[in-house]
């Protein structure tokens, strides 16, 4: 009688057929392929969209981010919406998803939007996932009687796989006088948030950046404000003291955070000399401090066009460390970079290539300009 093979199994099956290794190389995947993985069988769609397995891959991405991962959406007058990635040079129209919709804030994967189903019908407001689609209405009884100044998103998966979006809205009695709401991922649901708080009539608290448990309202020649989301109150910033401007000079800001640093860049522009200098603000929130200073002239005699053409800052994108920071300019149809540490500049994107030249405007201004990064975080 013949004796019987023992049966060999194929590795791969092996690794298939075990859940938890399945998951554990499921978890150290960028999250674009993984959308594609669930299309591949009922198993794989159950263990990729489990809701566990989302705040693990959004916690432990969120540790390996780096720079180079970093990509943004850029929002043209149109309106329509482009992503962009300076490292790859990728640069492609994309979808939203909504009738007349505007991008509030970009936060650690996620997007805050303000979308209406008319050019003047009512706000709504949502939280959506630009890499898995995913999208919650927040259902704010926006009441005409209600004055929303602003709304913020604050979400760190390393803290917590929960976010909140915090609402400040004026109060109908005082021009001076300002309430907070707080919308919380764990109950879906608005609750009143902290004491009542003065502040200027100008005061804006649109442009929020969430960091250091807090969200900050940076405004570089007036009063800014930062929000301590453990102790429910608002504290006055320090002010940036900026050069002198010198006679026919411009001068710009642009506020700007990257890789867990608040940045003021601020863009001086002549004739005979095109400077740029960056504050940053301390961790405690004590003072600004001078990061890094160049002179363009460089890149103005590189590209003369630069000389007649309005400018504008895109980003500052921070690596580990701080000599790897690389400024992102824009100006007449195209996207150069430069790094700090040695003065390397080059042109990142031409915009012509892709028929979107506009000679001497800007297609992207820089509040329409947002750093995302592919999440599986649920909303």
């Amino acid at each position: 009688m013949a004796s019987k093979r023992p049966s060999q199994s194929n590795p791969a099956e092996t690794i298939g057929g075990i859940d938890d290794l399945l998951t554990l190389i499921f978890l150290f995947l960028p999250a674009r392929p993984l959308i594609r993985f669930q299309l591949v069988c009922k198993r794989w769609r159950s263990l990729i969209s489990d809701e566990r397995f989302s705040h693990l891959h959004s916690r432990l991405h969120r540790r390996l981010r780096t720079r180079n991962r970093l990509s943004f959406i850029l929002r043209a007058s149109l309106p329509e919406f482009y992503y962009f990635n300076h490292v790859a040079r990728t640069f492609r129209q994309i979808s939203i998803g909504f009738d007349y919709p505007k991008i509030l804030q970009s936060c650690n994967g996620l997007l805050l939007m303000e979308c209406r189903n008319t050019p003047f019908g009512w706000k709504k407001y949502y939280v959506c996932n630009p890499t898995n689609k995913n999208i919650r209405c927040l259902a704010y009884d926006n009441k005409k009687k209600d004055v929303i100044s602003g709304m913020c998103l604050a979400f760190d998966p390393l803290k917590s796989p929960h976010y909140k979006v915090v609402c400040v809205k004026g109060k109908e009695d005082s021009i001076f006088e300002y309430v907070l709401e707080v919308y919380d991922s764990r109950n879906h649901a608005w609750s009143s948030f902290g004491a009542p708080f003065t502040a200027l009539p100008n005061t804006q608290f649109c442009n929020g950046i969430y960091m250091n448990d807090g969200i900050y309202w940076i405004k570089p020649r007036a009063k800014s404000c930062f929000l301590d989301l453990e102790k429910g109150s608002v504290e006055t910033l320090p002010t940036i003291k900026f050069p002198r401007r010198k006679a026919g000079e411009s001068h710009k800001n642009f506020v700007i955070e990257s890789n867990g640093h608040i940045h003021c860049v601020s863009l001086y522009l002549h004739a005979k000399m095109k400077s740029v200098y960056v504050f940053e603000l301390f961790e405690d929130n004590s003072c600004w401090v001078e990061t890094f200073r160049a002179e363009l002239n460089l890149i103005s005699a590189a590209f003369p066009e630069m000389s007649d053409a309005e400018v504008n800052v895109l980003s500052i994108v921070r690596g580990d460390m701080e000599l790897d920071a690389v400024l992102l300019l824009h100006f007449n149809n195209k996207i150069v970079s430069y790094r700090f540490w040695d003065g390397e500049f080059g042109l990142v994107f031409d915009l012509r290539t892709r028929g979107f030249a506009r000679q001497h405007l800007l297609q992207f201004d820089r509040n329409h300009v947002f750093q995302v990064v592919e999440s599986m975080a649920p909303v």
